[in-house]
C-alpha cells in the first residue's frame, strides 16, 4: 500500500498476505531512505504486537527488543521521571514544568505592556536578479494573553483606504475574540484538572483512613 501524506511524502507499507499484519514501511524523508521491519508478533489482549522491530534511517541501524506491553494501561505519573543515578537528584519533572508554565505566564504578562509598530518589506527577483516586485507593509501590533495582535495599517508608505482599513480592523477583532475564547477554555481546563485533583486527594485519603481504621481494629 502506497500512503502519500500532505507534506508530499510517499510512505509504502507492506502487508503480510495471511495475516494482514505489517511487515514492512519504506519511505525517503528529506533525501535520506527509512525502512522499519517488524516481526515476532504475540498477542496482548486481543491485538496482536511486534516484539522484534528494526529500523534502518540512512546507513544507521538499530534493533528494538520489547520485552513487556499493556494495552490500556493506567500509567503513573513518576514514570517519567528523571532516572536517580549515583546519589544524584534529577529535577522533578511534574514540578520542573509548573515552574516553566508559570514562568511563561509572567512573560506574557510583561508582553502586554508593551505595543509597537512593526515594518515588513518584501522584495521578488528574477533569474537575473533584477528586482521584479518590492512591496513594504506597516502593521501596529500588542500581546494578548501571550499572542501577537496585528493590524495593517500602511502598504508601500501609503495609508490604507477607509474601506480596506475598515476591514483590517474586524480582522484584528475577529482575532482578539478568537484569543479571549482561547483563554477561557484555558482556565476552565485548567480549573477543571485542578477539581479533579481535590477528588482524587479526597479519595486517597479515606482510603488512607479506612485502611488504618481496619488495621486498628
Amino acid at each position: 500500500m502506497e500512503l502519500t501524506y500532505p507534506t508530499g511524502v510517499q510512505w509504502h507499507v507492506f502487508f503480510d498476505s495471511q495475516t494482514h499484519l505489517i511487515l514492512e514501511e519504506k519511505a525517503q524523508i528529506a533525501g535520506t531512505p527509512r525502512e522499519i521491519y517488524y516481526d515476532d508478533y504475540r498477542t496482548v489482549n486481543g491485538l496482536k504486537v511486534p516484539y522484534k522491530i528494526e529500523l534502518k534511517r540512512g546507513n544507521d541501524a538499530y534493533s528494538v527488543s520489547v520485552t513487556r506491553v499493556s494495552v490500556n494501561e493506567t500509567i503513573g505519573e513518576r514514570v517519567f521521571d528523571f532516572p536517580m543515578k549515583s546519589q544524584v537528584k534529577l529535577p522533578d519533572l511534574k514540578k520542573l514544568f509548573e515552574q516553566l508554565d508559570a514562568n511563561q505566564k509572567q512573560i506574557d504578562k510583561i508582553k502586554e505592556n508593551y505595543a509597537g509598530t512593526r515594518l515588513e518589506e518584501e522584495t521578488e527577483y528574477d533569474k537575473t536578479g533584477k528586482v521584479t516586485k518590492k512591496e513594504a507593509k506597516e502593521f501596529t501590533f500588542f500581546y494578548l494573553d501571550g499572542e501577537e495582535i496585528s493590524t495593517l495599517v500602511k502598504k508601500d508608505g501609503k495609508d490604507l483606504s477607509g474601506s480596506e482599513q475598515k476591514k483590517e480592523n474586524e480582522q484584528t477583532q475577529k482575532r482578539i475574540e478568537e484569543v479571549q475564547k482561547q483563554s477561557k477554555k484555558k482556565e476552565e481546563k485548567a480549573e477543571k484538572a485542578k477539581e479533579q485533583g481535590k477528588t482524587r486527594k479526597r479519595k486517597t485519603n479515606r482510603a488512607s483512613k479506612s485502611s488504618s481504621e481496619l488495621l486498628s481494629s
